[in-house]
Order: C-alpha cells, then sequence, then structure tokens
C-alpha cells in the first residue's frame, strides 16, 4: 500500500474555506516559531488535512492531492502560526521506529488515494501506536448482569505494587466465563492496596498480560486491553 506516513502526536485540520482552523489539538510539548527558534504566544500548529478550498468540499478528493492544496494554503501563511505536519511517502516502517524512539505518541497511515469520510473509520486512514505487554495481577472486578464488566489491575510501579487501571475490552467468551467462574472464590474484603474505585475486591491469586498504549501523568496505564491470563 501506498501511504503517506504523518506523527501522531498533532492532529490538526484545516476545515473552512480554505483558511486555517484549528480544532482540538494535541501536542506533547510547546512547539517552537521555525523562523524565531522560540515558543510562540499562541503555539505553533501542526496541520495534517484540508477539507474545503475556495468554498468547495475536497472530501472527495485523494489525500495526495489535498495534502498539495493544503501545502498551498500554508505557504500564505505565518510560518510561526501553523505548518504542515511532518510527513513521508513509504518507508513507514523506519519512521514507525524514529518516532517511538523520540517517544512521540505514534503516527497516522493514510492511502494516497483514500477518500475522507468523516464520522466512519475507513481502512485508508489508520493511527498506529506502539503497544507493550505488562504483567498485571487482578485485584477486583466490576459485576455486569452476565458476571463482571471489568477488571481492575496493579503492577510494580516505582518500588511498589500500585493500581495502574481497568481493563473492560480484550477478553474471549472462553476467558470471560472463566474468570466469571473462578473469581468470586478469591473475594477481599477489601483493596490490597489504596484505589477509590467501587468494585469486588479480591486476593492477589490471578494474574495477567496487559496491553498498553503507554502511562498518563496519574499513573495509570493508556488504551488497555485484557492480553490473557498468567498461569502460575
Amino acid at each position: 500500500m501506498r501511504a503517506r506516513f504523518g506523527r501522531g502526536s498533532l492532529a490538526f485540520r484545516v476545515a473552512y474555506q480554505g483558511a486555517p482552523f484549528f480544532a482540538s489539538y494535541h501536542a506533547v510539548e510547546e512547539p517552537r516559531c521555525p523562523r524565531r527558534g522560540r515558543p510562540t504566544p499562541c503555539g505553533l500548529k501542526g496541520v495534517v488535512d484540508q477539507l474545503f478550498h475556495r468554498n468547495r468540499s475536497l472530501f472527495a478528493q485523494p489525500v495526495g492531492w489535498r495534502t498539495e492544496i493544503l501545502a498551498d494554503t500554508l505557504g500564505r501563511v505565518d510560518p510561526c502560526r501553523a505548518v504542515l505536519t511532518d510527513g513521508i511517502v513509504g518507508a513507514g516502517t523506519s519512521w514507525f521506529e524514529q518516532v517511538v524512539r523520540q517517544r512521540d505518541e505514534g503516527v497516522t497511515a493514510k492511502h494516497l488515494a483514500g477518500r475522507y469520510l468523516p464520522g466512519k473509520l475507513s481502512s485508508s486512514w489508520r493511527k498506529i501506536k506502539p503497544t507493550e505487554v505488562l504483567p498485571c495481577v487482578i485485584i477486583g472486578y466490576t459485576r455486569s448482569n452476565h458476571g463482571f464488566r471489568s477488571l481492575l489491575v496493579a503492577t510494580h510501579r516505582e518500588g511498589a505494587l500500585r493500581y495502574v487501571g481497568e481493563l473492560s475490552a480484550g477478553r474471549t467468551r472462553e476467558e470471560q466465563a472463566e474468570l466469571a467462574r473462578r473469581l468470586p472464590a478469591l473475594v477481599h474484603p477489601g483493596p490490597i492496596m489504596p484505589c477509590r474505585k467501587q468494585a469486588l475486591w479480591l486476593e492477589a491469586e490471578r494474574y495477567c498480560r496487559v496491553y498498553s498504549l503507554g502511562w498518563t501523568r496519574r499513573g495509570r496505564l493508556r488504551g488497555t486491553s485484557f492480553a490473557g491470563l498468567i498461569e502460575r
């Protein structure tokens, strides 16, 4: 697949009649003006797409052509206010490895012939983020009509066992049934560590693997999903 890969840590759109209109964004650090080399008062915007041009929708146009229009639009904008987000065509694996080394959030891959589909997921536009797998202990769960809804897990962090997140995705039907059968026998009067969640608490007897996209500033796992039980 021929695709354009761009950094995923900044996400903006030009979405109003060819003039830069910036919606919500996420930046890892305060960007610097490329011309003055220092932080700008309003922050530098990295733009990834243009959806309108001269009062016409560009939704049906391929992303390669939209990128050319966007570059032309940004050529008339102060570079200390907005720039085209870094990207390359092809060589996606090496680009992704570079982004991971720099501890960025990930990359976005767009098929060069892909159209923009508002409000819909498309195979021509994918977000790719690095994942890690952590061993965790199941310390509690929340109930549902079918046994339980989510698992509360903890892992060793900063020299101590700490609550790190709640898992509600990733389990197969077989794993769901097995956990629903085993967990009630491990119920404990309270959490084995400080945790403000409302749950049924368990003894630290069952372990699992957890997929994660990293850590929040509060020491919680981001983008978690269940990756299987650990049998001892």
